[in-house]
């Protein structure tokens, strides 16, 4: 007679200690006895009787009940995980775009590094390109090997021009007097 006044769903739904799933299971089956003992309350004014109970027992410890209890338990264990892996994840990238921000600021020169960078090239620049506006056989001036065949060739074409008198005027000029 005392067994039909207690309800033994929680070895239905716990499997053993470390069943989480079933823990939350009967949880949720409480919750809906509560809210069935409430719904009574409000609709009638008084704490239904054995016999109320009875009729949810017999819904509550149904196979399908059961299952159902144990599919919610699984949805809100999932959406707790997302909900708590979500949070990990944001914080990890968070801190991890932190880091990367500054590994890229410790190697990439800042503003006034690369100003300094650009007024030195242009220096050199600016400078090779005076000596060689300065004079203009300076590029010939300046030994190089692989100029050494060229050199010697101008030399020789120089050297075999007839040198030419001094003339008073220009062809152009002579003939058309």
């Amino acid at each position: 007679m005392a067994k039909d006044r207690y309800n033994f769903i929680y070895t239905d739904l716990v499997e053993n200690d470390a069943d989480l799933l079933g823990m939350i299971a009967y949880a949720l089956y409480k919750r809906q006895k509560i809210e069935f003992i409430q719904g009574w309350r409000e609709r009638l004014g008084n704490d239904p009787g054995e016999a109320d109970l009875a009729h949810f027992h017999a819904i509550s410890n149904s196979r399908f009940q059961q299952e159902t209890y144990r599919s919610q338990a699984g949805k809100l264990a999932e959406d707790f995980l997302n909900t708590s892996l979500e949070g990990q994840a944001q914080e990890l990238e968070h801190r991890l775009a932190g880091q990367a921000n500054e590994e890229i600021r410790r190697y990439k020169p800042n503003y006034w590094t690369g100003v300094s960078q650009g007024v030195v090239a242009s220096v050199i620049s600016v400078s090779g390109s005076s000596i060689y506006s300065l004079h203009p056989t300076a590029y010939w001036l300046i030994p190089c090997p692989c100029r050494s065949h060229v050199s010697i060739s101008v030399r020789a074409t120089l050297r075999s021009v007839p040198s030419t008198p001094a003339s008073t005027g220009s062809p152009a000029r002579s003939s058309a007097r």
